[in-house]
């Protein structure tokens, strides 16, 4: 009798679908990787909430020791949780906001990089109309090393060219 041959009749019996699922539910047996990713997520989700720092100073302002009334412990303790007395800490975004909200086999990242932040234009520029534009001409290579030399020269010169020597005059005022 050849044991092979047992092994293999119980897998025959199954069908496709069956057999697909048996093999993968041996083959990730041992795995707890769904489990694994839930509580990943739940983690990062909670360390890039919003999060808010109390700024009331507990004495500042108000009446203190044993024998400070009920009404007072009371407004003192209202006062720590009044959210004028509360700062958000920048950065963060709140579980409900999150773009992985409804997403449950993807975590996105919603931490800012503070080192990148430093080329982030504020505000747009003053020659550009709209977004598309700014991105659009940060997008084309400036350089002698992707250029002709014409077109080069063309984008450094100066907008205004004034003799050596001259006087410029300044601007004036313009009238409203």
């Amino acid at each position: 009798i050849n044991s092979d041959s047992d092994a293999e009749q119980p897998e025959a019996m199954l069908s496709a679908s069956a057999l697909k699922k048996s093999q993968l539910h041996r083959a990730f047996a041992g795995d707890d990787v769904a489990a694994a990713f839930a509580a990943e997520k739940a983690a990062l989700t909670q360390a890039e909430d919003v999060h808010e720092v109390s700024t009331a100073l507990p004495g500042w302002g108000t009446w203190t020791g044993a024998a400070l009334s009920k009404h007072n412990r009371r407004t003192a303790a209202k006062q720590r949780h009044n959210p004028l007395y509360k700062t958000k800490l920048p950065g963060g975004v709140a579980a409900e906001l999150r773009k992985d909200k409804f997403k449950d086999n993807v975590i996105l990242s919603e931490k800012t990089e503070r080192k990148g932040k430093v080329y982030l234009a504020p505000i747009l520029p003053h020659e550009f109309e709209r977004k598309e534009e700014y991105e659009r001409s940060l997008r084309l290579p400036v350089g002698a090393e992707w250029g002709t030399k014409e077109v080069v020269q063309r984008n450094v010169r100066p907008r205004v060219v004034v003799a050596k020597g001259r006087v410029v005059e300044a601007m004036e005022r313009p009238r409203v």
